[in-house]
């Protein structure tokens, strides 16, 4: 198989939580180069594992590698929020928004993060921005809005 299919598969792996062969399928492509897309996965399945301080550490060598990928950062916030680690979460998260301002996934999974701390108001600002990133979040939102009857629902 050719190296973006095995990266592929990974990724099925992981969202099919198949953990232990996407990290079957990570090891070898590590082996030959290190690329952080690679490194995101391998985190991902380890985390899945129960095993988030060497998703963490696998985090760190991407960031070291790409410093500007926020995709890194929107990772390393899943798996130490699921550390139970959420300022830490937040501040990856942060990094992720700062790198990509207009970026959906980091906007969303801080809003969420930002509301399961408390903090409403930031929450609504990245559900807002995220909204604004993505049409189909947008409509449904709208949706939503419009089905609760609050005023000012368009």
């Amino acid at each position: 198989m050719d190296r973006p299919v095995v990266l592929r598969t990974a990724l099925q792996f992981v969202e099919a939580g198949r953990f232990f062969e996407a990290l079957a399928l990570c090891e070898p492509l590590l082996r030959d180069a290190e690329e952080t897309s690679v490194l995101r996965i391998k985190a991902a399945a380890l985390a899945g594992l129960g095993r988030g301080e060497e998703a963490v550490a696998a985090l760190q060598r991407a960031r070291t590698l790409a410093p500007g990928e926020a995709d890194t950062f929107v990772v390393l916030g899943c798996v130490l929020g699921g550390l139970g680690r959420g300022q830490d979460a937040l501040g990856a998260y942060d990094e992720a928004v700062k790198l990509a301002p207009d970026g959906f996934e980091a906007r969303y999974r801080r809003g969420s993060l930002r509301l399961k701390l408390g903090d409403e108001r930031g929450a609504v600002e990245d559900f807002k921005r995220a909204a604004a990133a993505s049409p189909e979040l947008k409509a449904r939102i709208d949706k939503i809005i419009a089905e609760s009857g609050e005023p000012g629902s368009p």
